[in-house]
């Protein structure tokens, strides 16, 4: 009878114990998903004021000039999850390792603390996790911070406005303007935030001898040369508006 009595305490004592690390590994999960949304906001950010892609090593610097993800900001969890940008893309690594419990995995993937962030897992054809194909993807919440992505991402640098002169390729004019040069110095303003749908500026109508650069306008496109003269794209034509 003792005996039967000492397996019933000890499994009650084992089940709360059980409890306890599952809670504490809650939070655990919690906190890792936290570091993740940090570091998501600071990738926006960066590509906002450095007009570049960051790696982790770039957010993750501890310079009070380049204070992004803060300081003392740790890339591994207390589980030993470790945290990673993977290069050039708007992902960061699956951080749950294979041999994780299930229940670990499902609060991962959850979108209950995500916002920045979210979940794409791959699967196997046994219908297990690919964790070397799942990640975390980063969503940006700007549209201006998507079309420095787009143009950083298409292989092209972007150059702030004081070191411009003389500059080919695209320019951060200001907040709000990103400008194109071309080979003979002529040049196309598109807005940072509509970008592609935006009206243009441009130096000269002679910029779009240049067909990848006319292009890119969309039909109905309203064009303004130096503010003296107005054209609209029409099809495959830039027509002067009388």
């Amino acid at each position: 009878m003792k005996l039967i009595f000492f397996i019933f305490i000890f499994n009650i004592l084992l089940f709360a114990d059980n409890l306890v690390l599952q809670k504490q590994n809650t939070l655990y999960i919690q906190n890792l998903i936290e570091k993740e949304e940090q570091i998501a906001k600071a990738y926006e950010k960066y590509l906002l004021e450095e007009f570049k892609i960051p790696t982790i090593e770039d957010l993750n610097k501890n310079d009070i000039k380049n204070l992004y993800l803060g300081t003392n900001f740790s890339l591994v969890n207390i589980l030993g999850f470790s945290l990673n940008i993977i290069p050039n893309e708007l992902k960061l690594i699956y951080a749950i390792k294979e041999n994780s419990q299930e229940y670990i995995q499902l609060l991962y993937e959850r979108d209950l603390y995500r916002n920045y962030t979210t979940i794409n897992v791959e699967t196997k054809p046994d219908k297990s996790r690919d964790l070397a194909k799942s990640y975390v993807e980063i969503n940006l919440k700007s549209k201006e911070a998507e079309n420095i992505f787009n143009i950083l991402k298409s292989g092209n640098n972007i150059t702030i406005a004081k070191n411009c002169s003389n500059k080919i390729g695209w320019c951060n004019l200001n907040k709000n303007i990103i400008k194109f040069y071309n080979n003979n110095g002529e040049w196309i303003e598109y807005s940072k935030k509509d970008f592609l749908d935006s009206n243009v500026n441009v130096s000269s109508v002679n910029i779009f001898n240049d067909l990848e650069i006319k292009n890119r306008l969309k039909t109905g496109t309203n064009i303004f040369v130096k503010n003296t003269a107005k054209y609209i794209k029409y099809y495959d034509d830039i027509i002067k508006v009388k």
